[in-house]
């Protein structure tokens, strides 16, 4: 077969197309690789805004509850009656209170006590009353116990 100027024009034309087919492609996957990249980066942002969010509101309500308790279990002779409410409100696996006498009030009689129990000598009581606040113990994620030392 000779090789006409016809067969080297259409070769020639033939490995452009080619040639402009790949650069094509390699640029479109770059692009659609950045874009994914961008767009998973962006809606894990927004994930996890969303659950911070989520979190920090959970967190509050169940704040808000224990607190709204605040003056009623200090001057209540039926404390284990309120936190029985709340543990049962802000579906708790466990609520007590520490008061400054060394006593604890807790309203689920399933939960064992030691009768030599001391809360103040516990970190919980400790950090609560130095921030004066509510000490909230986590483990992991999840909140596991709210504790709120009276005096």
């Amino acid at each position: 077969m000779r090789n006409t100027i016809k067969l080297k024009i259409q070769i020639a034309i033939a490995v452009i197309i080619a040639i402009v087919s790949g650069v094509q492609a390699w640029v479109s996957v770059n692009q659609l690789r950045e874009e994914t990249t961008s767009t998973l980066n962006r809606e894990i942002q927004n994930i996890s805004q969303s659950t911070n969010r989520y979190i920090s509101d959970w967190l509050a309500i169940r704040s808000d509850m224990m607190l709204a308790n605040e003056n009623i279990i200090a001057g209540s002779d039926d404390a284990d009656r309120e936190m029985l409410l709340t543990k049962r409100a802000g579906k708790f696996l466990s609520v007590y209170a520490g008061f400054s006498d060394g006593s604890i009030a807790y309203g689920d009689k399933s939960e064992s006590w030691p009768s030599d129990y001391d809360p103040r000598t516990r970190p919980w009581y400790q950090d609560a009353m130095a921030a004066l606040w509510l000490a909230l113990l986590r483990h992991s994620i999840k909140v596991r116990k709210v504790c709120l030392p009276l005096t």
